[in-house]
């Protein structure tokens, strides 16, 4: 699985390549985003919902379903070549397996500084939040989280964008951290929806697969 995600991420890297002399702004159309950053999610103004399926290695639960929330919104450029993204994420993470119920929020604010190239856009990450977990075998616990990442979105169709990415988490107090590395698309259905699909994988072998919708704005 994880080769499988690294070879993704490479193949799309090297489709960009290909395209470094071409523009990155959307040709003339009813698709054409507002800001005329292109297709993708990075730079663009849009909220959006995603249900996870996760195959926990660690657990029990063996399967976990996770529903989530983001919203992301464009801010000042710090220059002609670098512009940055707020976002706010939030993420209910639910299982059951013999007996054993186990749930977790969690929320975070942060952004994304990205650098606006041709057909390709690379990016570092950062968020800070809150995590609760609890379940009928553990106490209720909080802790501080956050996260740091990298990756690139890559335009390799007019309306088609994908981004592989890598990501360090650290829930404080959980004694829970790690990397994770995974590979989402895009696609932009009209002028103000697109669809996300995505897999990831962590350092423990935890895969999860993803499904999305985005209302851009």
């Amino acid at each position: 699985m994880k080769s499988l995600i690294l070879a993704a991420a490479f193949a799309g890297i090297a489709l960009s390549a290909s395209a470094q002399m071409a523009t990155n702004t959307p040709a003339p159309g009813d698709l054409s985003t507002a800001t005329g950053t292109g297709y993708g999610l990075l730079g663009a103004d849009y909220a959006g919902a995603e249900f996870g399926y996760i195959h926990h290695i660690d657990g029990p639960p063996r399967v976990m379903h996770r529903y989530g929330f983001v919203a992301n919104r464009p801010v000042t450029p710090l220059s002609s070549s670098v512009n940055v993204d707020a976002m706010f994420k939030y993420n209910y993470t639910t299982g059951s397996d013999s007996g054993i119920h186990a749930w977790q929020h969690d929320a975070m604010i942060g952004s994304t500084a990205y650098l606006n190239l041709a057909r390709i856009k690379p990016f570092v990450e950062g968020n800070v939040g809150w995590a609760w977990t609890a379940g009928n075998v553990a106490s209720k616990n909080d802790s501080f989280a956050y996260l740091v990442g990298g990756g690139a979105e890559v335009q390799v169709a007019e309306r088609f964008v994908i981004t592989p990415y890598a990501n360090f988490r650290e829930a404080t107090h959980f004694h829970s951290h790690g990397w994770t590395y995974g590979t989402k698309a895009a696609y932009r259905l009209t002028r103000q929806w697109s669809g996300l699909v995505g897999g990831e994988l962590d350092e423990n072998h935890n895969v999860e697969w993803r499904v999305g919708m985005n209302r851009h704005f």
